[in-house]
């Protein structure tokens, strides 16, 4: 998650109502604040709701704050490094996806892929195959090119190209048919 805001907005008071629009200035959405919150809070509730609104991971969304209400939101590729530089900077222990490194909760007994059986991988950055059993989108990429395609939801597919371009790429420009 990154933002960027004027120097003087430090704060959002309450009975502000903040808009969130993409840069071709269409809004997607729009929320009251009730009580006084700081700047750095508020951008990342925003990064998580803007994130689950278009189901993409946290980590791709980038807000610009033009005024104490009004927000500009982009997407783009996760950048691992920022991620990792984000997290030692926290100090917080918080189970992160291993693929997108959106927070999840690993839930004990549960196969988050059956390839290579990894632990937390959040229900977005997985998908079921044919024969009822989970890929992560490491994993997935291995049944595409053996099997010669997957059904995947276009949504799945935005997400690993944000977490993975140049694997996406490479699948979309061979002749394996990924919808």
């Amino acid at each position: 998650m990154s933002y960027t805001c004027h120097a003087s907005y430090t704060t959002i008071a309450a009975g502000t109502t903040i808009a969130v629009h993409a840069m071709n200035g269409n809004e997607l959405l729009s929320w009251m604040c009730k009580v006084n919150t700081e700047m750095k809070t508020m951008s990342l509730a925003l990064s998580i709701i803007v994130g689950k609104e278009l189901q993409v991971p946290q980590q791709s969304v980038h807000l610009v704050w033009e005024t104490a209400c009004d927000v500009l939101y982009t997407v783009s590729q996760v950048d691992q490094d920022l991620v990792d530089d984000d997290m030692m900077l926290s100090g917080d222990q918080i189970n992160l996806c291993y693929i997108c490194y959106d927070p999840c909760e690993t839930i004990d007994g549960f196969l988050n892929c059956h390839e290579c059986v990894r632990p937390g991988i959040c229900p977005h950055c997985r998908i079921q195959i044919w024969d009822g059993t989970w890929r992560c989108f490491d994993c997935m990429i291995f049944c595409i090119k053996s099997f010669g395609g997957l059904d995947i939801p276009a949504a799945t597919l935005k997400r690993f190209e944000l977490v993975n371009p140049k694997e996406f790429h490479e699948l979309s420009g061979s002749k394996v048919c990924l919808d």
